[in-house]
């Protein structure tokens, strides 16, 4: 029974590994097709905003769902456990019991069980740290493509600030040259009321000229 409790327990570590692993090849995936998309969205980056938020909102559900699926796996790996050691102890208990001879032969396996189990246990966690050394890496690939991200985001906003401001400049540009048109075409009113007033006033002179010479022939 006992080896057979070992053997569901290496299978279920293997599963759990084997797990971490496929996790962490689909995290490269993802990151992957997010390269390919960085592109795309330096292009939309404006349409791409709300699907961004859309989809922060959503890994971080899937995270808060993983870490919600550890803690439940872990709970039950530790219930296991505990019942495993329940029933190990009570089968140690009775093993000494039936005699001293039996007693000594089960030491010797337990010694070499735990030898074993000490081998298994160094090689489990040095895979451990090889796939947390992954997860490291993929976490930081991953704080990279937000800092690109960003950099994308802010140049964006940068280039419509910089427009707005050309954009006033423009428009101030083109008041100030209504105004200077319309200055000039007052003076030329101007101008063209005073040559009227002039040649009015000359008419009116060389109206009273011509009276006063008719006038004078009459006498």
């Amino acid at each position: 029974k006992e080896r057979l409790d070992k053997i569901k327990e290496e299978k279920r570590q293997i599963v759990a590994q084997q797990k971490l692993i496929i996790d962490n090849e689909k995290q490269v995936r993802k990151n992957e097709e997010k390269r390919k998309k960085i592109e795309l969205k330096r292009i939309k980056i404006e349409q791409q905003k709300i699907k961004d938020e859309e989809s922060k909102k959503l890994r971080e559900d899937a995270r808060k769902l993983k870490e919600e699926e550890l803690r439940m796996k872990m709970l039950e790996r530790q219930r296991i456990r505990e019942e495993k050691i329940k029933i190990k102890e009570e089968s140690i208990r009775q093993r000494e019991i039936r005699a001293q001879k039996l007693r000594e032969e089960r030491e010797r396996e337990r010694i070499e069980r735990n030898r074993i189990k000490e081998i298994e246990r160094q090689k489990r966690l040095d895979e451990e740290q090889k796939i947390r050394e992954a997860a490291r890496k993929l976490k930081y690939e991953q704080e990279k493509l937000r800092e690109t991200e960003n950099r994308l985001r802010q140049l964006e906003i940068d280039r419509q600030q910089e427009l707005q401001r050309q954009l006033l400049l423009e428009q101030a540009e083109q008041k100030a040259k209504e105004e200077e048109l319309r200055s000039k075409e007052e003076k030329i009113k101007a101008a063209e009321r005073e040559k009227l007033l002039r040649e009015k006033e000359q008419r009116e002179k060389e109206e009273e000229l011509r009276i006063e010479e008719e006038k004078t022939k009459k006498n």
